[in-house]
């Protein structure tokens, strides 16, 4: 028996006559790759790699101390080991700072953001902070102050 070929809507390649039903399918495949589909398929990725991207919030939850403290690029000197940070698993914080200064309320993340808002005063607003870093045992936050770029480094304490 032999074989015939039909070459298909005057494409370069050449389709065996047996294979007729499935020759039907190839202007359906070439169909879903329109720019329309495209763009889905584009979408659907991009969500994939932001939500690839967004940190492990419960890595975020624990005790954490000060390590580093950078102001405008420039590490500024104070007493680290008196600041620290801790983030319960029932979503409230709180931050104590160098002498009696202490906050203590909510917070959330999104992204690869860490919101915090402090409900210890009554005109406080809620302080975005970005995650620059999250390991098991390192937070890396940067966050905008007066105009300013402060850079925190906290090592995890339990």
């Amino acid at each position: 028996m032999t074989e015939r070929y039909v070459r298909h809507n005057a494409r370069s390649f050449l389709i065996p006559h047996s294979l007729i039903p499935i020759k039907s399918l190839i202007p359906f495949t070439f169909a879903l790759l329109n720019a329309y589909n495209m763009k889905w398929i584009f979408l659907l990725g991009s969500l994939t790699f932001i939500s690839a991207c967004a940190p492990d919030t419960r890595l975020l939850e624990g005790a954490w101390r000060l390590t580093g403290y950078y102001q405008d690029g420039q590490a500024i000197q104070v007493p680290l080991d008196s600041v620290g940070l801790v983030l319960h698993p029932n979503r409230i914080y709180e931050f104590r700072s160098i002498g009696l200064y202490r906050e203590k309320g909510a917070f959330r993340t999104s992204a690869s953001y860490l919101f915090l808002r402090d409900s210890t005063r009554r005109d406080a607003e809620e302080r975005a902070l970005k995650i620059l870093l999250l390991t098991e045992d390192s937070l890396k936050l940067k966050m905008q102050r007066a105009e300013k770029e402060q850079v925190l480094f906290f090592s995890k304490i339990e």
